[in-house]
């Protein structure tokens, strides 16, 4: 058997271990496949450490051990299968010394997974942020979108895709950005929500950005982003504004504002 087919054969023997390891057995044949895939980089790395006798796994072989251990963590695998795939590693292809030094990644396997947990699940909550804030056609050719809580960069860049549609659909004229909810926003999440802007002026739609309060505003003016919108201090003037910008002869109904913000708390 030459080298290259005990390798392919090494491997073979390393999937159908996984087939078997708990945390994994339940998984679909793809997502198999795909950890195979994940796995391969990192342990062909730390083959190569071990059978130059080093002493340590190098800094390549470590790297690609977190990394490894992360992407399992984000694409959801259970909490079994880093452990699993260490296992099935260990009793496939290491001789004892191997087996020794593997053990100086296993913290690092820890580590991995539950920062991609970690980041997984503030995806999926920056996801539904997004999703939950209203985004929606107010008046004839305005479209009111609504910037609020603790958006990061991802969900104020999934917020700005689903405003850009909307004013699409909409055949907007004018889109009212309001800003006043966002709970302490770093830079790079107003970059994000400023790609509000940045799809408007695609459109040739018009933007007011309201409720930049002083400190927001402060941030606004130092984020690493255009000048394209008109900026105005309440949703209220925003709306008017919005209409004046739209064509619309019509002034901002009674109670409006408190209308606008009821939509955050139904979203």
């Amino acid at each position: 058997m030459s080298a290259q087919d005990a390798r392919e054969d090494r491997w073979e023997r390393f999937r159908e271990a996984l087939r078997r390891a708990p945390g994994v057995a339940a998984e679909p044949s793809a997502r198999v496949e795909a950890l195979v895939a994940e796995a391969r980089p990192f342990f062909e790395a730390a083959e190569r450490s071990f059978q130059a006798r080093e002493a340590a796994l190098p800094g390549d072989a470590r790297s690609l051990a977190f990394l490894f251990a992360y992407r399992l963590g984000d694409q959801g695998y259970a909490a079994l299968a880093p452990a699993a795939a260490l296992a099935a590693w260990r009793g496939t292809w290491t001789d004892g010394a191997s087996r020794d030094a593997l053990e100086e990644v296993s913290q690092l396997v820890l580590d991995g997974y539950a920062r991609g947990r970690e980041d997984r699940a503030r995806a999926e909550a920056q996801k539904a942020l997004a999703d939950a804030l209203p985004v929606a056609p107010v008046a004839p050719g305005v479209v009111l979108v609504i910037a609020a809580g603790p958006l990061e960069a991802d969900g104020a860049r999934a917020l700005a895709e689903r405003a850009g549609s909307v004013m699409l659909r909409a055949d907007a004229r004018t889109a009212l950005l309001d800003v006043g909810g966002l709970v302490a926003p770093t830079g790079a999440a107003l970059a994000e929500v400023w790609g509000v802007v940045a799809a408007a002026q695609m459109l040739g739609v018009r933007c007011v950005v309201s409720g930049a309060t002083p400190a927001l505003g402060l941030a606004l003016d130092e984020a690493p982003v255009p000048e394209l919108a008109l900026r105005t201090d309440t949703l209220a003037e925003g709306f008017q504004q919005a209409l004046r910008e739209a064509g619309v002869g019509l002034g901002a109904p009674r109670g409006f504002a408190s209308w606008a913000r009821s939509l955050l708390s139904r979203g």
